[in-house]
């Protein structure tokens, strides 16, 4: 059987997770082809895993619809019996090259619904026929959660009988006492001093100017706990500007780092601040490094952190709840064990990725065998 994955925004992110926990496991199972953006590592990283390459212009929605005709031409020489679709704007690129091809088992994986950023009057419009599009040619549209499914319910983007629910798959961590000593020596932070960390792109979404807000009051009722923010990203700018204003003394902006999670085990703290996720990797790879979590309570994060237990959350756009968590508990070391043991364990039973990725491979057998009603024509 053969698998064709479209997918764009690879470069770093979570992008760059889903191509590696979700694509190339499919090497060993599959006659495997992986259509990706040009940016980024993501496509040499697949090669590596035996997945054949291709990579096209789709790592900025604008620039993507050039690339229909390629893609097109791609699946009618691969001739695959299931192409998958990962995210935006591969979702909606790939759903038009997929009509073009002729191609009818189609999954695709919202990943970041488009309609999360339904900001203005334009970007509604825009962002309903994108995600009409995505969801129209496929057979199976997957969540990654319940708020993103009941997303695409109430909006009637799809139907129920499209829709199925796999949670995302996060690689497993050793069960081992994290020696943070030497993990922080191997990052250059700091050994005595309490880290909190916050790992992700700098951009409009993720809000990381509430936590440097929020740092203001920890740093005056906590005198030894360290800020590490490891990502980059247009926001980066304004974010340290704003560190500047408000005075910040222990607060620094680490850029980006490929070894990124490996910071879950440094610290004794993650922070989440964002809008939406969907699925929440950084939750996920922070429970998986037995780190407990303080995030927003925002769809993508919400459901995980409260299932979990693993950790607290705090109303969006209130840096005052924010700071008030992250004193709380950077004062009880007890307390943040019992939460990062809550997450591993959280983790390892429902997020497995292993278990995940047979699920996934279940999946496109199903659908390869004509399993379930294409959406074609649906209002």
């Amino acid at each position: 059987m053969k698998l064709v994955h479209i997918i764009g925004r690879t470069a770093g992110g979570g992008g760059r997770t889903i191509g590696l926990n979700c694509i190339a496991p499919c090497a060993g199972e599959f006659d495997t082809v992986a259509l990706t953006g040009r940016a980024g590592d993501l496509a040499e990283l697949l090669e590596q895993r035996g997945v054949r390459t291709e990579r096209l212009e789709l790592d900025a929605p604008a620039r993507s619809i050039f690339s229909v005709l390629k893609i097109a031409r791609a699946l009618k020489r691969e001739r695959p019996d299931v192409v998958v679709l990962h995210g935006q704007p591969a979702g909606f690129t790939g759903g038009l090259a997929v009509r073009w091809a002729g191609i009818k088992a189609v999954v695709y994986f919202p990943w970041f619904p488009s309609f999360y950023t339904d900001w203005d009057a334009l970007r509604v419009l825009r962002n309903h026929w994108v995600e009409r599009v995505s969801c129209g040619v496929a057979r199976r549209v997957v969540c990654a959660g319940a708020a993103t499914r009941y997303q695409y319910l109430l909006r009637r983007l799809a139907t129920e009988e499209q829709l199925v629910t796999v949670p995302a798959g996060i690689a497993p961590r050793p069960a081992a006492v994290v020696d943070r000593g030497a993990a922080r020596a191997r990052l250059g932070l700091e050994v005595g001093r309490p880290w909190v960390v916050c790992v992700g792109r700098l951009a409009d979404q993720k809000r990381v100017d509430w936590l440097v807000r929020a740092w203001r009051e920890v740093e005056r009722v906590n005198a030894e706990a360290g800020l590490a923010i490891v990502g980059d990203g247009a926001e980066r700018g304004a974010l340290e500007a704003l560190a500047r204003e408000l005075g910040l003394r222990r607060c620094r902006f680490l850029g980006y780092r490929p070894d990124g999670a490996e910071f879950f085990a440094a610290a004794d703290l993650a922070v989440v601040t964002t809008l939406f996720e969907a699925p929440g990797f950084t939750v996920l790879e922070a429970m998986a490094g037995g780190c407990p979590v303080v995030a927003t309570e925002a769809d993508g994060v919400a459901e995980a952190v409260r299932d979990s237990g693993a950790g607290r959350l705090v109303p969006v756009a209130n840096p005052t709840a924010l700071a008030g968590a992250l004193v709380e508990l950077l004062g009880n070391a007890d307390l943040r064990r019992e939460l990062g043991a809550a997450g591993r364990k959280f983790v390892a039973e429902r997020h497995g990725l292993a278990e995940v990725v047979q699920r996934q491979f279940a999946l496109y057998r199903e659908v390869a065998a004509g399993g379930g009603a294409g959406n074609l024509n649906h209002g």
